[in-house]
């Protein structure tokens, strides 16, 4: 599983966020027909998938955050009312992950890579808002608030 993020995060950066949703639907459609080739009773053998799968759905996500930062800067130019209605979609996807936390029975070593990966797309975010502090602090806290909240919340799950 490390190195479908590795892949996708290398996409990324080297490709852009178009090809990554490629990839991201190629990885969907590869997976649901190793799904449907599973023995029907065996809910053990399906746990792998459903962990690959739900790293595809915070790639995607990730690609959403991406264009959304790509494409509201262009829009805005500077104009911090307008870049701060622009991101619905990323505080979003970003409420939607402090939402999506492990169960109390889960592994923490499942969740260990999205939770990495989550940190590669606060630090993302942080950068995308750094010079918002002056005209738009809850913007610039965006990425800082969320990162500490996870940590925090792993903590709480781990104890």
């Amino acid at each position: 599983m490390d190195s479908v993020i590795d892949t996708e995060l290398d996409a990324v950066r080297s490709r852009g966020v178009y090809v990554y949703i490629v990839l991201i639907q190629a990885g969907v459609e590869l997976a649901s027909e190793q799904w449907w080739q599973l023995p029907e009773m065996s809910v053990q053998s399906r746990t792998p998938f459903l962990q690959l799968f739900q790293q595809l759905v915070e790639v995607q996500e990730s690609a959403i955050i991406l264009m959304d930062i790509a494409n509201v800067n262009k829009q805005t130019s500077g104009n911090s009312a307008a870049v701060q209605n622009g991101y619905v979609e990323l505080k979003d996807i970003l409420e939607t992950w402090r939402l999506r936390t492990p169960n109390e029975w889960d592994n923490l070593s499942v969740w260990y890579d999205l939770f990495q990966w989550r940190n590669e797309m606060y630090n993302v975010v942080i950068d995308a808002f750094k010079d918002y502090a002056s005209t738009s602090l809850q913007l610039y806290h965006l990425g800082y608030r969320d990162k500490a909240w996870k940590v925090n919340e792993i903590a709480h799950i781990a104890r």
